[in-house]
């Protein structure tokens, strides 16, 4: 009996998929080894996705809190200059 399993995720997506047949190891077709580069490919991408949301939430945070402080050093100025 044929049984396809997929490497560890932790292997780049240049490994090959192998096919375990009793005691022998062989290599899948290539339309196995490039569904394991997409699908290694698609986890980094929404790996990205998510630190560019993340990164993006942080910019607004800061770009908020340079605004209020720009208008606090403002605010002291001109009651500094009365």
């Amino acid at each position: 009996m044929w049984e396809c399993r997929l490497l560890p995720k932790k292997i780049e997506a240049r490994a090959a998929v192998a096919i375990f047949f009793k005691n022998e190891t062989r290599v899948c077709d290539a339309d196995g080894v490039a569904l394991a580069a997409i699908q290694g490919l698609n986890q980094k991408v929404d790996e990205k996705e998510t630190r560019l949301q993340a990164q993006a939430e942080e910019i607004s945070e800061l770009k908020a809190r340079l605004q209020r402080l720009e208008q606090l050093l403002e605010t002291k100025n001109a009651k500094r200059k009365k």
